[in-house]
């Protein structure tokens, strides 16, 4: 497409007419419609004049303006993804000029696409980010790979930032479908990937794609993807009991948190160096990390509650039966929107109860099922050694040959992958 013919679509999507324009920049309506006809070049201090005249100043035009414009688009990308916002910000509102320049469609769609993780970042806007989605979704069989790259990537992280993991690690394989026709070659899409399924109770899937990511980071340098990637290893070693792997680990993500001042990420370390000791059977020293971290979380999220959880759990093992009650009563007011751990909660009463055969029922028809759908491979596997424990030392045979067979097959699942 010529530049004229730009200028022409330009005009029309501002509904001005030619002789307006022509008489703004002191030009003939003949001579106007030359250029943008494509019979009369444009180009120069006429081109600059033309644009300030259709006010898109900023807008690219020429290949070098092209050019130039994508090598931003890469930049903010980074930017982005370093989470420096405010300088994100800035470059979002310079790049905003492409939405003047519906012709480039592709373009377009990868502001809007990039501008996405911006808005989730800065705000949590999950309904604008959606509404921009579906703005892209609208004509996405007209886009390039790179945009489908892009679009697939970005509803997964929308999936996972709601916590649906399932969904979001369809979006993401879709994702890795195109990848080789992103220019952002990062490990961002891999770590991604990884978490989902560290999430899905799937260590050795997650671990195939974390390799992959580490692979393409400098090993000298402190980053985000760096400490994201480590932290989701961690977990997979204490899941596969590979405890001093994950300590090394954990000790690195606690001083790299610090040192690039990612608070949360601090929490969420010292929240898994709880787990690493509740895994050890070292219930006292996994209370004071899980004491520790919730200073860095909200009531309102997942972290809090997955750490209230995971403290809880640990006062069971020790017969703290009334704190438990206490917490187990704040949980229920925490967790009214949140089916999951409203489950995982109510059946932590049914644990402190598990002497009752109903409360043993509870958790095997129930509770084990629910989250085995919610991808809580490892949750499940909890309570069906706890189930096991319960009916060999009530001497019920059957039904702890029936757990450990579901046992059984639930580490079938994590390891050779698979739905229940």
């Amino acid at each position: 497409m010529h530049i004229g013919e730009k200028i022409r679509l330009i005009r029309e999507s501002k509904e001005l007419s030619q002789d307006y324009i022509s008489l703004k920049l002191g030009l003939t309506q003949g001579h106007l419609s030359q250029i943008e006809s494509g019979q009369a070049e444009c180009k120069g201090d006429l081109l600059k004049n033309i644009k300030a005249v259709l006010e898109v100043e900023n807008a690219p035009l020429t290949e070098e303006e092209l050019i130039a414009f994508r090598n931003q688009l890469n930049y903010w990308c980074d930017i982005i993804r370093n989470r420096n916002l405010v300088k994100a910000r800035l470059l979002c509102n310079e790049a905003a000029a492409i939405l003047n320049l519906e012709f480039e469609k592709n373009l377009v769609a990868l502001y809007r696409l990039f501008e996405i993780k911006l808005l989730v970042l800065e705000s949590g806007k999950i309904d604008e980010a959606e509404k921009i989605l579906g703005i892209v979704a609208s004509s996405l069989d007209e886009m390039s790979e790179e945009v489908l790259y892009h679009y697939y990537f970005n509803r997964g992280f929308l999936h996972m930032y709601r916590r649906e993991y399932k969904t979001a690690l369809d979006y993401n394989l879709k994702a890795y479908s195109y990848y080789q026709a992103s220019f952002d070659k990062e490990p961002a899409l891999f770590n991604n990937i990884a978490a989902c399924y560290a999430r899905l109770g799937k260590p050795f899937h997650s671990i195939r794609f974390l390799e992959r990511a580490s692979g393409m980071l400098d090993n000298e340098r402190v980053s985000i993807s760096r400490l994201n990637i480590n932290s989701t290893l961690a977990i997979n070693y204490i899941r596969l009991n590979e405890f001093g792997l994950a300590n090394d680990l954990l000790t690195k993500c606690l001083s790299d948190a610090k040192s690039i001042g990612d608070w949360k990420q601090y929490g969420v370390v010292l929240h898994n160096f709880g787990c690493l000791h509740h895994k050890m059977n070292e219930n006292k020293i996994s209370i004071n990390y899980f004491d520790q971290a919730f200073e860095y979380f909200e009531e309102n999220e997942q972290h809090y509650l997955e750490n209230l959880y995971c403290k809880i759990r640990c006062l069971i093992n020790i017969k703290k039966f009334d704190e438990c009650i206490s917490l187990l009563s704040k949980a229920g007011k925490l967790t009214k929107s949140n089916e999951v751990y409203m489950l995982q909660f109510e059946s932590l009463h049914h644990i402190i109860k598990r002497h009752e055969v109903d409360s043993c029922q509870f958790l095997y028809d129930i509770s084990i099922p629910k989250l085995l759908e919610a991808g809580k491979h490892f949750v499940a596997l909890d309570y069906c050694e706890i189930l096991i424990a319960t009916h060999k030392r009530n001497r019920r045979p059957k039904k702890e040959a029936e757990v450990k067979a579901l046992s059984a097959e639930i580490y079938k699942r994590i390891i050779y992958g698979g739905e229940f």
